[in-house]
Protein backbone atom coordinates (compact mmCIF):
# COMPACT_ATOMS: atom_id res chain seq x y z
CA UNK A 1 0.00 0.00 0.00
CA UNK A 2 1.08 3.56 -0.61
CA UNK A 3 1.57 6.04 2.21
CA UNK A 4 -1.62 7.86 1.19
CA UNK A 5 -3.68 4.65 1.28
CA UNK A 6 -2.31 3.68 4.69
CA UNK A 7 -3.05 7.14 6.08
CA UNK A 8 -6.62 7.09 4.76
CA UNK A 9 -7.36 3.61 6.13
CA UNK A 10 -5.87 4.43 9.51
CA UNK A 11 -7.94 7.64 9.71
CA UNK A 12 -11.11 5.61 9.02
CA UNK A 13 -10.11 3.05 11.63
CA UNK A 14 -9.45 5.70 14.31
CA UNK A 15 -12.93 7.26 14.05
CA UNK A 16 -14.95 6.68 17.19
CA UNK A 17 -17.77 4.15 16.83
CA UNK A 18 -16.57 2.86 13.45
CA UNK A 19 -16.86 -0.92 13.04
CA UNK A 20 -13.83 -1.71 10.89
CA UNK A 21 -11.67 -4.83 10.76
CA UNK A 22 -8.02 -3.84 10.30
CA UNK A 23 -5.68 -6.59 9.07
CA UNK A 24 -2.06 -5.58 9.61
CA UNK A 25 1.27 -6.65 11.04
CA UNK A 26 2.12 -6.17 14.70
CA UNK A 27 3.88 -2.90 13.86
CA UNK A 28 0.46 -1.29 13.29
CA UNK A 29 -0.33 -1.44 17.01
CA UNK A 30 2.54 0.87 17.96
CA UNK A 31 1.13 4.29 18.77
CA UNK A 32 -2.53 3.29 18.27
CA UNK A 33 -4.68 4.70 21.08
CA UNK A 34 -8.27 3.99 20.01
CA UNK A 35 -10.40 3.54 23.15
CA UNK A 36 -13.28 1.45 21.73
CA UNK A 37 -11.44 -1.51 20.17
CA UNK A 38 -13.52 -4.55 21.06
CA UNK A 39 -11.58 -7.43 19.44
CA UNK A 40 -7.90 -8.23 18.82
CA UNK A 41 -7.08 -11.51 17.08
CA UNK A 42 -3.50 -12.79 16.86
CA UNK A 43 -3.37 -15.01 13.79
CA UNK A 44 0.22 -16.01 14.68
CA UNK A 45 1.93 -16.34 18.03
CA UNK A 46 4.01 -13.29 19.04
CA UNK A 47 7.72 -13.52 19.77
CA UNK A 48 7.33 -12.75 23.48
CA UNK A 49 4.71 -12.15 26.15
CA UNK A 50 5.91 -8.55 26.38
CA UNK A 51 4.86 -8.00 22.79
CA UNK A 52 1.61 -9.93 23.24
CA UNK A 53 0.61 -7.88 26.28
CA UNK A 54 1.38 -4.63 24.49
CA UNK A 55 -0.57 -5.63 21.38
CA UNK A 56 -3.53 -7.11 23.27
CA UNK A 57 -3.57 -4.08 25.56
CA UNK A 58 -4.88 -1.91 22.71
CA UNK A 59 -8.38 -3.32 23.30
CA UNK A 60 -10.89 -2.09 25.85
CA UNK A 61 -9.13 1.13 26.82
CA UNK A 62 -12.50 2.76 27.50
CA UNK A 63 -13.03 0.39 30.45
CA UNK A 64 -15.65 -1.81 28.80
CA UNK A 65 -15.36 -5.48 27.88
CA UNK A 66 -13.09 -6.64 25.06
CA UNK A 67 -11.92 -10.00 23.69
CA UNK A 68 -8.31 -10.90 22.82
CA UNK A 69 -7.95 -14.16 20.90
CA UNK A 70 -4.64 -15.95 20.26
CA UNK A 71 -4.64 -18.58 17.49
CA UNK A 72 -1.64 -20.67 18.50
CA UNK A 73 0.17 -23.25 16.37
CA UNK A 74 3.54 -24.87 16.94
CA UNK A 75 4.67 -24.06 13.39
CA UNK A 76 4.51 -20.33 14.22
CA UNK A 77 7.59 -20.75 16.39
CA UNK A 78 9.75 -21.47 13.35
CA UNK A 79 8.68 -18.16 11.80
CA UNK A 80 9.53 -16.27 14.99
CA UNK A 81 12.90 -18.02 15.32
CA UNK A 82 13.75 -17.00 11.75
CA UNK A 83 12.75 -13.38 12.41
CA UNK A 84 14.75 -13.28 15.63
CA UNK A 85 17.80 -14.67 13.82
CA UNK A 86 17.55 -11.82 11.34
CA UNK A 87 17.17 -9.19 14.03
CA UNK A 88 20.15 -10.39 16.13
CA UNK A 89 23.74 -10.70 14.96
CA UNK A 90 25.10 -14.21 14.99
CA UNK A 91 27.88 -14.64 17.59
CA UNK A 92 29.65 -17.11 15.28
CA UNK A 93 29.73 -14.62 12.41
CA UNK A 94 30.94 -11.90 14.74
CA UNK A 95 33.87 -14.06 15.86
CA UNK A 96 34.88 -14.83 12.27
CA UNK A 97 34.62 -11.18 11.29
CA UNK A 98 36.75 -10.12 14.28
CA UNK A 99 39.51 -12.55 13.39
CA UNK A 100 39.53 -11.30 9.77
CA UNK A 101 39.75 -7.69 10.97
CA UNK A 102 42.66 -8.62 13.28
CA UNK A 103 44.46 -10.33 10.39
CA UNK A 104 44.28 -7.17 8.24
CA UNK A 105 45.36 -5.03 11.20
CA UNK A 106 48.36 -7.36 11.76
CA UNK A 107 49.57 -6.49 8.26
CA UNK A 108 49.01 -2.79 9.08
CA UNK A 109 46.50 -2.51 6.28
CA UNK A 110 42.92 -1.17 6.26
CA UNK A 111 40.43 -3.29 4.32
CA UNK A 112 37.04 -2.31 2.97
CA UNK A 113 33.80 -4.19 3.64
CA UNK A 114 34.10 -6.33 0.51
CA UNK A 115 37.58 -7.53 1.43
CA UNK A 116 36.61 -8.20 5.05
CA UNK A 117 33.51 -10.15 3.95
CA UNK A 118 35.65 -12.24 1.59
CA UNK A 119 38.23 -12.93 4.30
CA UNK A 120 35.56 -13.90 6.90
CA UNK A 121 33.55 -15.98 4.40
CA UNK A 122 30.29 -14.07 5.03
CA UNK A 123 27.99 -11.96 2.88
CA UNK A 124 28.56 -8.25 2.37
CA UNK A 125 25.19 -7.51 3.97
CA UNK A 126 26.20 -9.33 7.15
CA UNK A 127 29.61 -7.64 7.09
CA UNK A 128 27.94 -4.22 6.87
CA UNK A 129 25.83 -4.98 9.94
CA UNK A 130 28.86 -6.24 11.85
CA UNK A 131 30.87 -3.13 10.98
CA UNK A 132 28.03 -0.91 12.24
CA UNK A 133 27.99 -2.84 15.52
CA UNK A 134 31.76 -2.62 15.97
CA UNK A 135 31.80 1.11 15.17
CA UNK A 136 29.07 1.73 17.79
CA UNK A 137 31.12 -0.29 20.32
CA UNK A 138 34.22 1.82 19.59
CA UNK A 139 36.29 -1.08 18.25
CA UNK A 140 36.86 0.37 14.78
CA UNK A 141 36.05 3.39 12.62
CA UNK A 142 35.40 4.20 8.99
CA UNK A 143 38.17 6.07 7.18
CA UNK A 144 38.58 7.30 3.63
CA UNK A 145 37.38 5.28 0.63
CA UNK A 146 35.24 2.99 2.80
CA UNK A 147 38.17 1.48 4.68
CA UNK A 148 37.77 0.05 8.21
CA UNK A 149 40.49 1.03 10.69
CA UNK A 150 40.74 -0.54 14.20
CA UNK A 151 40.74 1.98 17.07
CA UNK A 152 42.09 -0.42 19.73
CA UNK A 153 45.50 -2.12 19.90
CA UNK A 154 45.93 -5.40 18.07
CA UNK A 155 46.44 -7.43 21.27
CA UNK A 156 43.07 -6.25 22.67
CA UNK A 157 41.12 -6.28 19.39
CA UNK A 158 40.25 -9.96 19.56
CA UNK A 159 39.32 -9.69 23.26
CA UNK A 160 36.93 -6.79 22.58
CA UNK A 161 35.29 -8.71 19.76
CA UNK A 162 34.94 -11.81 21.97
CA UNK A 163 33.24 -9.76 24.71
CA UNK A 164 30.73 -8.46 22.16
CA UNK A 165 30.22 -12.03 20.98
CA UNK A 166 29.37 -13.16 24.52
CA UNK A 167 26.89 -10.29 24.87
CA UNK A 168 25.06 -11.24 21.68
CA UNK A 169 25.01 -14.86 22.79
CA UNK A 170 23.20 -13.81 25.98
CA UNK A 171 20.68 -11.77 23.97
CA UNK A 172 19.93 -14.74 21.74
CA UNK A 173 19.37 -16.99 24.77
CA UNK A 174 16.98 -14.38 26.20
CA UNK A 175 15.03 -14.37 22.92
CA UNK A 176 14.73 -18.15 23.07
CA UNK A 177 13.55 -17.98 26.70
CA UNK A 178 10.84 -15.43 25.81
CA UNK A 179 9.68 -17.64 22.95
CA UNK A 180 9.39 -20.64 25.28
CA UNK A 181 7.31 -18.49 27.66
CA UNK A 182 4.78 -17.97 24.85
CA UNK A 183 4.49 -21.74 24.45
CA UNK A 184 3.98 -22.16 28.20
CA UNK A 185 1.31 -19.44 28.16
CA UNK A 186 -0.55 -21.16 25.32
CA UNK A 187 -0.43 -24.48 27.19
CA UNK A 188 -1.28 -22.95 30.61
CA UNK A 189 -3.69 -25.19 32.57
CA UNK A 190 -4.85 -22.49 35.01
CA UNK A 191 -5.80 -18.84 34.76
CA UNK A 192 -4.05 -16.96 31.96
CA UNK A 193 -3.97 -13.70 33.91
CA UNK A 194 -2.18 -15.50 36.74
CA UNK A 195 0.33 -16.83 34.20
CA UNK A 196 0.99 -13.32 32.88
CA UNK A 197 1.40 -11.93 36.39
CA UNK A 198 3.76 -14.75 37.31
CA UNK A 199 5.88 -14.07 34.21
CA UNK A 200 6.28 -10.39 35.17
CA UNK A 201 7.12 -11.19 38.81
CA UNK A 202 3.72 -10.70 40.43
CA UNK A 203 2.90 -13.54 42.84
CA UNK A 204 -0.84 -12.78 43.07
CA UNK A 205 -2.69 -16.04 42.37
CA UNK A 206 -6.23 -14.62 42.27
CA UNK A 207 -7.94 -15.93 39.10
CA UNK A 208 -9.43 -13.33 36.78
CA UNK A 209 -12.67 -15.21 36.01
CA UNK A 210 -12.69 -13.80 32.46
CA UNK A 211 -10.20 -15.84 30.42
CA UNK A 212 -11.23 -18.96 28.54
CA UNK A 213 -9.76 -21.29 31.17
CA UNK A 214 -11.58 -19.57 34.06
CA UNK A 215 -14.88 -19.66 32.19
CA UNK A 216 -14.39 -23.32 31.33
CA UNK A 217 -13.76 -24.18 34.99
CA UNK A 218 -16.68 -22.04 36.22
CA UNK A 219 -14.61 -19.41 38.10
CA UNK A 220 -16.64 -16.23 38.58
CA UNK A 221 -15.13 -12.87 37.78
CA UNK A 222 -14.56 -10.56 40.77
CA UNK A 223 -16.87 -7.61 41.08
CA UNK A 224 -15.54 -4.24 40.03
CA UNK A 225 -17.07 -0.75 40.16
CA UNK A 226 -18.77 0.60 37.09
CA UNK A 227 -16.47 2.59 34.84
CA UNK A 228 -17.72 6.02 33.83
CA UNK A 229 -16.43 7.66 30.71
CA UNK A 230 -14.12 10.65 31.01
CA UNK A 231 -16.54 12.73 28.95
CA UNK A 232 -19.37 12.23 31.47
CA UNK A 233 -17.07 13.24 34.33
CA UNK A 234 -16.04 16.39 32.51
CA UNK A 235 -19.67 17.31 31.82
CA UNK A 236 -20.60 16.85 35.48
CA UNK A 237 -17.70 19.03 36.58
CA UNK A 238 -18.73 21.76 34.13
CA UNK A 239 -22.31 21.69 35.44
CA UNK A 240 -21.07 22.06 39.00
CA UNK A 241 -18.91 25.05 38.08
CA UNK A 242 -21.85 26.72 36.35
CA UNK A 243 -24.07 26.13 39.39
CA UNK A 244 -26.53 23.91 37.55
CA UNK A 245 -26.12 20.98 39.89
CA UNK A 246 -27.07 17.54 38.63
CA UNK A 247 -29.19 17.29 35.54
CA UNK A 248 -32.87 17.04 36.50
CA UNK A 249 -32.29 18.67 39.90
CA UNK A 250 -31.75 22.30 39.00
CA UNK A 251 -31.82 24.78 41.89
CA UNK A 252 -34.68 27.32 41.53
CA UNK A 253 -33.73 31.01 41.49
CA UNK A 254 -34.05 33.02 44.68
CA UNK A 255 -33.18 32.19 48.30
CA UNK A 256 -33.62 28.65 49.52
CA UNK A 257 -36.38 28.22 52.12
CA UNK A 258 -36.80 25.36 54.52
CA UNK A 259 -40.05 23.40 53.99
CA UNK A 260 -41.41 24.19 57.46
CA UNK A 261 -40.71 27.92 56.99
CA UNK A 262 -42.40 27.92 53.58
CA UNK A 263 -45.54 26.27 54.98
CA UNK A 264 -45.82 28.62 57.99
CA UNK A 265 -48.20 31.59 57.69
CA UNK A 266 -46.63 35.05 57.36
CA UNK A 267 -45.82 36.65 60.69
CA UNK A 268 -47.63 39.77 61.86
CA UNK A 269 -45.73 43.06 61.46
CA UNK A 270 -43.85 44.33 64.45
CA UNK A 271 -45.73 47.62 64.38
CA UNK A 272 -48.86 49.05 62.72
CA UNK A 273 -49.19 52.41 60.97
CA UNK A 274 -51.60 54.85 62.60
CA UNK A 275 -54.94 55.18 60.86
CA UNK A 276 -55.26 57.99 58.29
CA UNK A 277 -58.28 60.13 57.76
CA UNK A 278 -60.04 59.85 54.38
CA UNK A 279 -58.48 63.06 53.02
CA UNK A 280 -54.94 61.89 53.76
CA UNK A 281 -55.77 58.48 52.34
CA UNK A 282 -56.92 60.00 49.05
CA UNK A 283 -53.82 62.26 48.89
CA UNK A 284 -51.46 59.36 49.56
CA UNK A 285 -53.15 57.21 46.92
CA UNK A 286 -52.86 60.05 44.40
CA UNK A 287 -49.15 60.53 45.13
CA UNK A 288 -48.54 56.77 45.03
CA UNK A 289 -46.98 56.53 48.47
CA UNK A 290 -45.23 53.21 49.10
CA UNK A 291 -46.75 50.71 51.45
CA UNK A 292 -50.38 51.71 50.71
CA UNK A 293 -52.78 49.81 48.48
CA UNK A 294 -53.39 51.47 45.08
CA UNK A 295 -56.81 52.83 44.26
CA UNK A 296 -59.19 50.43 42.53
CA UNK A 297 -58.53 50.17 38.78
CA UNK A 298 -55.08 51.82 38.95
CA UNK A 299 -52.07 50.24 37.27
CA UNK A 300 -49.67 48.54 39.67
CA UNK A 301 -45.90 48.50 39.51
CA UNK A 302 -43.43 46.55 41.64
CA UNK A 303 -41.94 48.35 44.57
CA UNK A 304 -38.18 48.85 44.45
CA UNK A 305 -35.71 47.79 41.73
CA UNK A 306 -36.77 44.82 39.62
CA UNK A 307 -34.61 41.66 39.89
CA UNK A 308 -31.77 41.66 37.39
CA UNK A 309 -31.10 38.65 35.19
CA UNK A 310 -28.08 36.46 35.98
CA UNK A 311 -24.84 37.87 34.62
CA UNK A 312 -26.06 41.47 34.40
CA UNK A 313 -23.51 42.65 36.97
CA UNK A 314 -20.70 41.21 34.83
CA UNK A 315 -22.04 43.02 31.78
CA UNK A 316 -22.24 46.29 33.73
CA UNK A 317 -18.60 45.93 34.81
CA UNK A 318 -17.53 45.27 31.23
CA UNK A 319 -19.42 48.37 30.03
CA UNK A 320 -17.75 50.51 32.70
CA UNK A 321 -14.32 49.26 31.67
CA UNK A 322 -15.12 50.10 28.06
CA UNK A 323 -16.26 53.61 29.06
CA UNK A 324 -19.85 53.12 28.04
CA UNK A 325 -21.33 53.47 31.51
CA UNK A 326 -24.55 51.85 32.66
CA UNK A 327 -27.52 51.61 30.42
CA UNK A 328 -30.26 54.24 31.08
CA UNK A 329 -33.17 52.90 33.09
CA UNK A 330 -36.60 52.92 31.45
CA UNK A 331 -38.83 55.74 32.83
CA UNK A 332 -42.55 56.60 32.45
CA UNK A 333 -43.77 57.76 29.11
CA UNK A 334 -44.49 61.47 28.84
CA UNK A 335 -48.05 62.36 29.70
CA UNK A 336 -48.68 59.11 31.60
CA UNK A 337 -49.49 58.68 35.25
CA UNK A 338 -46.65 59.03 37.71
CA UNK A 339 -45.23 55.75 39.00
CA UNK A 340 -44.11 54.88 42.50
CA UNK A 341 -40.46 55.80 41.68
CA UNK A 342 -41.25 59.29 40.33
CA UNK A 343 -40.73 62.20 42.74
CA UNK A 344 -43.89 63.94 43.90
CA UNK A 345 -44.77 67.21 42.25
Amino acid sequence: MTDKERTEHQARFMKKGKRIVMVATSAFGLGIDKPDIRYIVHYQAPASLERYLQEAGRAGRDGYGARCILLFDESDLEIQEHLLALSRLSPALLGRFGRALAAWAGEERDANIEELALSAGISQRAATSLVTTLVEAGVCERVGEGRIHPTVPLDTLVERVESLRSRFEILRREDARRLRAVVEYANEPGCRSVALRRYFGDEDTTPCGRCDLCRASGVAAPERPAVASDGADRRRRRRRRRGHGRQGFATPPGPMVAPEAAAAPPAAPAFALPPLDPAADDLAAELGAPGLPPPPGAATAPVGDPPRPPGSHRRRRRRRRRGRGPRPEAGPRSGGPAGPSDPPA
